[in-house]
């Protein structure tokens, strides 16, 4: 059985102005392969600038592709016309990073969640009112808030909103674009909580890309990050988390914060700004920033190896022997 979501070896440029006259070619992804199984959780990390969003937006086909494919439940996305298309899009569904920009502000929250409803024609118009009420519910807000306008709502409650907006159309997978970086961090674990819950009871797939691992940390099956463009590691949350491989992955680990005084620090911290996707580094691209660099580092592009079961990274020097 195939997985839910195929991405295969994509690519992703965008020309940028150079000097005064001319333009140049950036690559935001570059030769990235991932899947996702139906009813699982992957977690993407990273950095500004890694190209997460990027590769989000091309998920959703708000962005085409250069080059590889991306499918969706065995049928290549980018060929996709008109109905088919349209298919698609009820059952992938977005999440923003800002859910204020996410909502119509001269619309009421229901008629946000209501949106997808009336597009597909689901159930009668009594059956559609009942089930803005119930996806009201689902997400913690009570019936009131249906006539409410977002700028009537606090940040957390927007989002909330935008997540049942999103599951009005019954999607089998859900992208969700730094849905909580916009949040306080009390507000922060209250949509993680949510979101976990509603995947373990509807069973929907998440993408959930985010910049801070510790967000990631226990909603997600596997975690996969990205640096400047590329797959470093991929492996089971709590693998990459108690044993991470790559020395990007062992920095971010080392930088989520735990209220334990007697827990050291045993990697040296990450150091410097990620380079620009403009003029990348050759060879691996964290080389720059990398503690353990040796020479082929700089030369040499590393694949992504397994270094234990289903765990994978692209490191020279943590790459296990042959």
């Amino acid at each position: 059985m195939s997985p839910l979501l195929e991405i295969e070896n994509i690519t992703k440029t965008f020309a940028v102005p150079s000097g005064i006259f001319g333009r140049q070619r950036v690559s935001a992804v570059d030769g990235v392969s991932l899947e996702i199984e139906a009813g699982e959780v992957l977690g993407l990390v990273g950095e500004s600038g890694s190209g997460k969003t990027t590769l989000a937006r091309c998920v959703l086909g708000l962005t085409p592709i250069n080059g590889g494919a991306i499918r969706f439940d065995g049928v290549d996305v980018s060929g996709l016309r008109r109905s088919g298309l349209r298919e698609f899009r009820r059952r992938v569904q977005p999440v923003f990073q800002d859910p204020f920009a996410s909502l119509d502000p001269r619309w009421t929250v229901g008629r946000s969640i209501r949106e997808a409803l009336d597009s597909y024609r689901i159930g009668s118009p009594l059956d559609r009112d009942k089930r803005v009420l119930e996806l009201l519910d689902r997400v913690g807000l009570s019936d009131q808030y249906a006539g409410r306008l977002p700028r009537q709502l606090s940040g957390g409650q927007r989002q909330r909103v935008g997540i049942a907006a999103a599951l009005a159309g019954g999607p089998e997978l859900i992208v969700a674009d730094e849905p909580v970086s916009a949040l306080d961090v009390s507000v922060q674990a209250q949509v993680l909580n949510l979101v976990a819950d509603l995947q373990r009871d509807l069973g929907v797939a998440v993408l959930f890309v985010a910049h801070d691992l510790s967000v990631v940390e226990h909603i997600s099956q596997r975690v996969a990050v990205m640096y400047l463009g590329r797959i470093v590691e991929i492996g089971a949350a709590g693998e990459v988390f108690t044993a991470p491989q790559h020395p990007y992955s062992q920095a971010l680990v080392e930088a989520i914060p735990y209220p334990d005084p007697a827990r050291r620090s045993t990697h040296v911290p990450l150091s410097g700004e990620i380079p620009s996707p403009v003029n990348p580094p050759d060879g691996c691209r964290f080389n720059p920033r990398c503690p353990i660099t040796i020479d082929i580092c700089r030369s040499l592009r590393p694949t992504l190896e397994l270094t234990s079961e289903l765990h994978l990274a692209a490191c020279h020097v943590n790459a296990p022997s042959s």
